[in-house]
């Protein structure tokens, strides 16, 4: 039975290419659409799953809140995690991660081979006993247990040994100098890095694209502190494995007067503030909260893809149950014959799993063939080990079986549930149910790509909005260069001669550069009675001007500088410590309770120091006076005139940063180029959303095409008699094509009211956010309608230049 109902199966595919073809492809897109947003779904949510004991290693954190902005730190004082170990035996084993070292590997053998600058962690032997990252070579338990030794992953291997067994093998560690003010010394380092020998004690798998932790090089605390002597307090990220079923409130609730019992002298490098909170955060939902809401953005692509695939569907069943009126006498035929019900819901069955495997293994070769496109819109690359994953296959298999069943059953009820007597005396498939059932799939297929369409608009929009709003600064034509090395100390210098010798007429130069990565300093808020840290950056005397920044309050040079610094506050801080930009000038600021740190001396309007999605937080400029600058400067801005050829210009900068620097690459960037890549994730979901509201639309399209197909057969003889009495071709197209208009336009306000609050909840995320007017939501609606009516006429056209004799000559 099974072979002669597939043997028809295939011939019934083969007699009927066209439509056979549109509904193999559309769903076949659909699925694949599918496949590949639930591979980024699956990696999104497995981060950091591998790792055995996941579920019972935390992470300990510090944060504060400021004008509603969370400032979270992850680094503590070495003792912390030893000492909470022995007070709380809960704690069964901790890591502490220093991260983020840069220094110079070569290969020891090859004085010639490869000198590349890597980034090394350096951890607790424990490392690989409490996180999961298995070792192709070398003893987990001793890999990190000898002082200068180091483990590598499988690329470094390759990289610096080629086919050799790395283990025992040595690699050269050249550490970065570091240069401080200093008038004894110009050109050398205040530390000099080291140079010493590292020792391969294992080779790790590479860590995977759905980890936390991405690192290539682990060394041992033991190592990094014989190799960093500049520094007397190093701060470690701290990891803590709990015991089986132990709460990681009951540690929690120990850590404040840990961090007290161990700043108590002062002596800490780590600052302790008595209004620090605290959490234990599970390694599970570490990437989770990182730069906004990691779930939103599953949750969003998630629904993308139940969006697609239900597209998919619709547009299966719709074309399947529009070839009933083809397939109604085949019926009629059959149960005259004796066939059962029983037998012939089995036959259309088998052609529907049919037409479903098939569209699934295109779906497979359309996702695999678009998997690297997808991974260039998402600027990562996701591992192909996630198509091994035990969620994925599960999703797909699931997908498979719910696609087959759901594109199944209805269908073939229909096609099987036909009345031979009604059939055979010509009343075809005109029942009511049916066709309400149809454009309830249609209501709902254009209700789902109408929310598709406003999606994309709200995200496009939305960057669009970051794109263009007034960040607090002048983002155009501003060139930031990188100063490292020995020419930070002669920043000065270079900026003089930028203007006098090559007329560059607007430069300055700070210790970090405009956008992130600032110092921290601590700050008592006398009003609330708060120890907290506020982001600072020391700058010359042009900085403001130069990046094109507003002054409230201009600097006041009565103030008294504090070390040849004044104290430029924005406004969070001037409204955090209840004064007004009228008397803020003269109050004084405190470091700690009684301790004061210098007066106000200007105030600045705030500035997205910290990127477009967030608002500015407190933020404390310390500027030069202008005359003597003691301080190492590591960024330079210079502003170019509009009129200026950019090429000649940087090869002007570049050419004088190698007079003072030769050793180190010539860095810049534009300011609106870092400004933009602060929501370039954003913008890579705005164009997936794009790419996937293009295909359900086209999917949602097909579904229409169905309907219309199915409307126009069983309406062929009306047509036929409306022609012969005198209807226009115009008039049974407007005909057909109000029925339609009237379900895009259900459709349209079902969509538009379910994406409104679907855009609200992602909106949310963002400090700054665009307005939606009523007219997207008419633009959005206009384009809906346009493409419904444009797949309408396409059919309705046909339907209606058709030959009436044609229509009526079997009457």
């Amino acid at each position: 039975m099974l072979t002669n109902n597939l043997k028809i199966a295939f011939r019934n595919i083969g007699k009927h290419k066209v439509v056979s073809f549109i509904n193999i492809f559309g769903l076949g897109v659909g699925m694949a659409a599918c496949f590949i947003i639930l591979q980024f779904v699956v990696h999104e949510l497995s981060y950091d799953r591998f790792h055995v004991n996941g579920d019972r290693i935390y992470q300990i954190q510090g944060y504060d809140f400021m004008e509603d902005n969370e400032s979270v730190w992850t680094e503590f004082e070495a003792e912390l995690a030893p000492h909470l170990k022995s007070t709380d035996p809960s704690i069964v084993n901790y890591v502490r991660l220093g991260k983020g070292y840069d220094a110079l590997i070569s290969n020891a053998s090859k004085p010639g081979g490869l000198r590349k600058k890597q980034s090394i962690a350096f951890a607790d032997t424990s490392f690989f006993s409490v996180f999961t990252f298995p070792l192709l070579r070398g003893n987990p338990a001793t890999a990190l247990s000898r002082p200068m030794t180091i483990v590598i992953s499988e690329r470094v291997a390759e990289q610096y040994f080629g086919d050799q067994d790395p283990v025992g093998q040595k690699l050269i560690y050249k550490g970065n100098d570091l240069f401080f003010y200093d008038e004894k010394k110009k050109d050398e380092p205040s530390f000099k890095g080291q140079t010493e020998l590292l020792e391969v004690s294992g080779v790790m798998k590479n860590m995977a694209s759905n980890s936390s932790l991405k690192y290539d090089l682990v060394s041992s605390v033991a190592t990094g502190l014989k190799l960093d002597t500049a520094f007397s307090s190093p701060s470690y990220e701290t990891y803590l494995m709990l015991g089986p079923k132990k709460l990681p409130e009951n540690v929690l609730r120990k850590l404040p007067a840990a961090r007290k019992f161990l700043n108590g002298d002062g002596s800490s490098g780590v600052l302790y503030g008595l209004n620090d909170k605290f959490r234990l955060r599970s390694v599970h939902t570490l990437h989770s909260g990182e730069f906004g809401s990691q779930s939103t953005t599953v949750k969003v692509f998630f629904g993308i893809a139940m969006a697609v695939l239900l597209l998919a569907l619709f547009n299966y069943i719709n074309l399947t149950t529009a070839r009933a009126v083809v397939r109604a006498r085949e019926v009629g035929l059959r149960k005259t014959l004796g066939v059962s019900r029983l037998s012939l819901f089995g036959q259309f069955f088998s052609e529907s799993m049919l037409t479903t495997v098939l569209a699934f293994l295109l779906a497979l070769v359309l996702a695999i063939a678009g998997r690297q496109f997808f991974n260039e819109l998402l600027g990562f690359e996701i591992d192909t080990s996630i198509l091994a994953n035990g969620y994925f296959i599960s999703a797909v298999i699931l997908v498979l079986v719910g696609t087959a069943l759901l594109a199944g059953i209805y269908p073939s009820f229909v096609l099987a549930g036909f009345s031979p007597a009604r059939v055979l005396r010509g009343n075809l498939v005109s029942d009511s149910k049916g066709l309400l059932t149809r454009r309830a799939f249609i209501i709902i297929q254009f209700a789902i790509s109408t929310s598709l369409i406003l999606g994309s608009v709200v995200v496009s929009k939305q960057v669009t909005h970051m794109k263009n709003r007034n960040p607090g600064y002048n983002k155009e034509q501003l060139v930031n260069i990188d100063l490292k090395g020995s020419i930070s100390r002669k920043s000065r210098i270079i900026k003089q001669e930028l203007k006098n010798r090559y007329g560059f007429d607007n430069v300055s130069t700070s210790q970090n550069p405009l956008l992130l990565y600032f110092s921290g300093i601590s700050h008592y808020n006398p009003v609330k009675k708060t120890q907290t840290m506020i982001f600072t950056n020391r700058v010359d005397e042009d900085f403001i001007e130069n990046v094109g920044m507003k002054m409230l309050v201009p600097i006041n040079r009565n103030v008294p500088s504090v070390n040849g610094l004044y104290n430029v506050v924005n406004e969070t801080i001037v409204k955090e410590l209840g004064f007004t930009k009228e008397n803020a000038v003269g109050q004084t600021l405190y470091s700690s309770e009684n301790i004061p740190m210098g007066k106000i001396a200007g105030v600045v309007k705030n500035y997205d120091s910290g990127g477009p999605k967030r608002r500015s937080g407190a933020f404390l400029f310390q500027v030069h006076d202008g005359k003597e600058l003691k301080d190492v400067m590591s960024s330079l801005q210079v502003r170019l005139n509009p009129r200026d050829n950019k090429h000649e210009k940087i090869t002007q900068l570049e050419k004088v940063y190698k007079q003072y620097e030769s050793e180190q690459t010539f860095t810049y960037s534009f300011a609106d180029d870092d400004f933009n890549s602060m929501f370039s994730d954003d913008l890579r979901t705005s164009k997936l959303i794009t790419v996937f509201m293009a295909i359900g639309v086209f999917i949602a399209c097909l579904g229409l095409f169905g309907l219309v197909t199915f409307i126009t057969q069983t309406r062929m003889k009306e047509i036929g008699v409306r022609k012969v009495l005198g209807a226009s071709a115009f008039s049974i197209v407007g005909m057909l094509s109000f029925e339609f208009a009237r379900l895009v336009l259900i459709a349209i306000v079902i969509g538009l009211g379910l994406s409104y609050f679907a855009a609200d909840r992602w909106l949310q995320d963002f400090a700054h956010r665009t307005e939606i007017s009523w007219a997207i939501y008419l633009g959005v609606g206009v384009i809906s309608v346009c493409i419904a009516l444009l797949t309408v006429s396409i059919q309705s056209m046909k339907a209606a230049m058709r030959n009436p004799v044609e229509s009526l000559k079997n009457d």
